[in-house]
């Protein structure tokens, strides 16, 4: 069983663990999860979730719940790894910010993170029971489908993916 620290509204660690999936935080607490922007060249990862999990057949940005034992970095890290096979190191990590979604008890700690420039989809070795699929696209081709991205992952594209044309400049 996972093991997840409940933090407030302003992302402070209120010192409680709990056991993920057997308890709804209260109002005020929330959850943290890491979600990473794989950017590979100027095309960005995503992913798509598989048919078994919540938001089943919806696509994403990579990431998922902190443990209680590491902090969202490193669960970015272990995240990625898990669900696609890439690894990175921690000085190609940027944090962009936290989001969290009106009435949800979920914060997201949100980073950018430069992938090899050559990684081809063939290279990822998607997570059975998670990830269904995964695909490299531009911010417009991301943008084209963006109806098919969960609710968290619109509010991702929206205030981070969709300026990321800064980073080509």
């Amino acid at each position: 069983m996972e093991k997840i620290r409940i933090y407030n509204e302003n992302g402070e660690d209120t010192g409680r663990v709990v056991t993920r999936g057997e308890y709804k935080p209260a109002d005020g607490e929330f959850m943290l999860a890491a979600v990473m922007i794989v950017r590979i060249g100027e095309k960005v990862l995503i992913t798509k979730r598989d048919k078994n999990k919540s938001f089943a057949g919806m696509w994403e940005f990579p990431g998922g719940a902190v443990h209680a034992d590491e902090d969202s970095k490193t669960a970015g890290i272990r995240e990625l790894m898990e669900e696609t096979g890439i690894t990175v190191v921690p000085d190609k990590f940027n944090y962009l910010g936290q989001l969290n979604i009106d009435g949800s008890s979920l914060l997201m700690d949100v980073y950018d993170v430069e992938a090899n420039p050559h990684l081809k989809l063939k290279d990822i070795k998607l997570q059975p029971g998670e990830t269904a699929e995964a695909k490299i696209l531009t911010v417009d081709q991301i943008d084209e489908m963006y109806d098919r991205l969960t609710l968290a992952d619109q509010m991702i594209f929206d205030e981070f993916v969709v300026c990321m044309d800064e980073y080509y400049e």
